[in-house]
């Protein structure tokens, strides 16, 4: 597979100038006379009583959170609608900004069919992929946002955004923190990994069960091999304080900013290189101005499924098993899937003629060195006990 050429790229800004309107040719002409007629008093009296029926009438609320349909129809985008059932079924919608295409709408499918055959189809997901809800394009932090106040049941996001609610969730910036997938696997299905779940309650959201983003490299436009090329350099990261202080640290200047802004910004020049994972260098056509790799490994992130607290703790004991148990189900096959796209796209990276650099032992002692403080600030400040817990399981599966 090759990349396309000419890659179209619709940036989500136009400055385009606003056209002038011609007011006076859009007008309709005004009548040279008019006349009262009794019907048209007649017409006007009915109109009043009627509008003010409406202001009288109270108007019912409207949750879009939750929602109950007699026998779902069969849809594309919600697999977990199931035609056979002639229950009443309580929606759920969830809502995500990863595309149809992706490891996370498959794995999200899979949660949601999952749900409805442990539920019998009284449980219906209701998938809202490219952040798309109500006619709106969320980010992953406005959808959190939708979650918490209930404006929305569900949502999948990056665990970046989370910490802004609960700093343990730093754990998961931290730089070379996780030695490889064994060691990820233990961390997020043992007994961390459930307790960072239970751990924003307190903002009234509830974690389900993760779904792998993957290790991060550095694409960019200049070669980086080594830990000394990355001084100077500007360098997008994810938008998180962590992140952003590892790359000052490595001596960077880092440029926080979402995945879709960063083909913009490398073909403008804007930036030198993109803390990523593979599968999107791939996706977002990234080959165009990125022809190096630096294959740093620096940071692994996760997707955590999250719903809104007080309506699962409403929902009943089964339909809460049904969920986790489906979570986990969907945790599995999804990672599965990315772990294949991240080879996959590598494979791929090597056949078009990418330059890939794969650190050193040296270089990979230098990184680890300039994050020193970062971790003693984790376990100052945050959570000495899940570090020590997280770093265990490393030496425990080496």
């Amino acid at each position: 597979m090759r990349p396309r050429e000419g890659a179209e790229i619709v940036s989500a800004s136009h400055n385009q100038p606003k056209s002038e309107l011609d007011w006076g040719g859009n007008l309709p002409a005004i009548p040279s006379k008019t006349g009262v007629f009794w019907p048209s008093i007649a017409v006007g009296i009915v109109c009043a009583l009627f509008g003010f029926y409406l202001i009288l009438t109270p108007v019912p609320r409207v949750t879009n959170a939750i929602t109950t349909a007699a026998t779902p129809e069969p849809s594309q985008t919600n697999p977990s609608r199931d035609p056979a059932s002639t229950q009443d079924a309580r929606v759920l919608r969830c809502g995500f900004v990863d595309s149809k295409d992706s490891t996370f709408a498959l794995g999200m499918e899979e949660f949601a069919k999952g749900v409805s055959q442990r539920t019998n189809g009284e449980l219906v997901i209701e998938l809202l992929p490219g952040g798309l809800v109500d006619g709106r394009k969320l980010a992953e932090r406005e959808l959190v946002e939708a979650v918490k106040n209930r404006e929305l049941a569900m949502a999948l996001s990056t665990t970046s955004p989370l910490s802004n609610f609960n700093h343990d969730l730093d754990i998961f910036d931290l730089p070379l923190l996780f030695t490889g997938f064994t060691h990820v696997d233990t961390v997020l299905d043992g007994p961390v990994g459930e307790k960072l779940l239970n751990s924003l309650r307190n903002h009234n959201l509830q974690g389900l069960g993760y779904m792998e983003v993957g290790f991060r490299i550095f694409s960019s436009s200049i070669p980086l091999p080594d830990y000394e090329s990355f001084h100077g350099k500007k360098l997008r990261v994810m938008q998180s304080v962590t992140l952003s202080r590892f790359v000052k640290a490595i001596g960077g200047d880092p440029v926080p900013a979402p995945v879709n802004k960063i083909y913009l910004m490398g073909k403008e020049g804007y930036i030198d290189g993109a803390g990523r994972t593979y599968p999107t260098y791939w996706d977002f056509h990234l080959y165009d101005v990125h022809r190096f790799i630096s294959e740093t490994r620096h940071a692994y992130s996760v997707k955590m499924i999250l719903i809104n607290n007080e309506l699962f703790e409403d929902l009943s004991p089964r339909f809460q098993s049904a969920l986790r148990e489906s979570a986990q189900a969907a945790s599995t096959l999804q990672r599965k899937k990315q772990r294949e796209a991240d080879q996959s796209v590598k494979k791929m990276a090597l056949k078009e003629g990418i330059k890939i650099f794969e650190l050193t032992d040296v270089d990979r002692k230098k990184f680890v060195a300039a994050s020193v403080e970062l971790y003693d600030e984790y376990r100052k400040n945050q959570s000495r006990s899940i570090l020590e817990e997280v770093e265990k399981a490393a030496k425990s599966n080496p």
